[in-house]
């Protein structure tokens, strides 16, 4: 049990680190361990159509002037529930760049290659943003990061398109 433990730790840490990488913002180190929410997700996934969602993506283009950069990560958690992290740099109402890193949990398949993704505040306390991706002929997801609760999310609805970082 206590290696579990430590491998989702170990895990959890080098996945932050790498999305911090990739957003290009500074980083400080803490943590008290893994902290799985407390429900399984009210959606099942099968790893069909989780296999597209999976590994590591970067901001392929920002389509506006708000999103400077972000970066994403997913896989099956050690309970098998897929789970991510999403790091987003960006600019807040005043205009000062700002970032953030949640979860995303609750991935609700739409049918196709479309899914619907929650971004839970960093304290597992709310849903705050949502993405609504897609699957391109590429295998970049593109579609929506939209906005539930500030202040973490991003003014407005903004376009997105993610391709797998190498």
């Amino acid at each position: 049990m206590r290696s579990v433990i430590k491998q989702a730790t170990a895990t959890t840490g080098v996945v932050a680190a790498l999305l911090l990488g990739l957003s290009g913002a500074p980083t400080a180190v803490a943590t008290t361990g893994a902290t799985p929410l407390t429900k399984p997700p009210r959606w099942n996934v099968s790893k069909r159509e989780a296999h597209p969602y999976i590994g590591r993506f970067k901001l392929a283009h920002p389509h506006g002037r708000q999103l400077i950069s972000v970066g994403y990560a997913a896989t099956f958690n050690t309970y098998g529930y897929l789970e991510g992290t999403i790091a987003v740099y960006t600019y807040d109402r005043a205009g000062r760049e700002t970032s953030w890193v949640a979860r995303t949990y609750e991935y609700h398949p739409l049918g196709g290659t479309r899914m619907a993704i929650d971004v839970i505040s960093p304290a597992n306390e709310s849903i705050f943003a949502r993405l609504r991706l897609r699957v391109g002929a590429s295998g970049n997801l593109t579609g929506m990061l939209e906005p539930l609760k500030p202040p973490y999310a991003p003014i407005r609805p903004q376009r997105i398109t993610l391709k797998r970082a190498r």
